[in-house]
């Protein structure tokens, strides 16, 4: 088993003895609550520790309470370093989690929104990188996605467009 750094162990306690804040706010982000996105505590990027992020947004949240409003500086830095990591961040003072948490989830919700597709459906672009299946080959819908075989066809190319063909020496 691979013994803890003194950093692991730093973010162990940070889990195990979360502030008010946090506790209040984790309620309404764990478990996929809100949007269906999976959001962690404490979590490690490079040599600084988010309070709250959604890896697969990559969104990072963070919660300033008092000993914030003297470091500025620092959070700028944190800030900048995360957003070269792909990083969005917004921070949210530990009062207004505590006095208003149902505006706080919104806030985060509509930053989600705003966040661009990774990678958006072929499906809904019109076109399949699925393999052929015998349903499409019969002419029945396919039971995966209800399209017929016409509508999982990826769209016809000519010669030097990037046909399969093109790829045969």
């Amino acid at each position: 088993m691979r013994r803890p750094d003194a950093q692991r162990l730093f973010i162990r306690g940070l889990r195990n003895n979360p502030t008010p804040a946090e506790r209040k706010l984790w309620g309404h982000l764990s478990a996929r609550q809100l949007a269906g996105y999976r959001f962690n505590r404490q979590v490690r990027v490079g040599g600084y520790v988010i309070d709250l992020t959604s890896r697969s947004a990559k969104l990072a949240i963070e919660l300033d309470g008092d000993s914030h409003a003297t470091t500025a500086e620092k959070d700028a830095v944190r800030t900048a370093f995360l957003q070269t990591r792909g990083y969005r961040v917004i921070r949210f003072a530990n009062f207004d989690v505590m006095s208003n948490v149902e505006g706080v989830v919104a806030e985060i919700e509509r930053a989600l929104a705003e966040l661009p597709s990774p990678s958006p459906s072929s499906m809904r672009e019109g076109n399949s990188l699925l393999p052929p299946s015998r349903s499409r080959v019969s002419g029945r819908p396919c039971s995966q996605h209800g399209l017929n075989d016409a509508e999982h066809r990826l769209p016809e190319t000519g010669p030097g467009e990037g046909s399969a063909a093109d790829t045969t020496p």
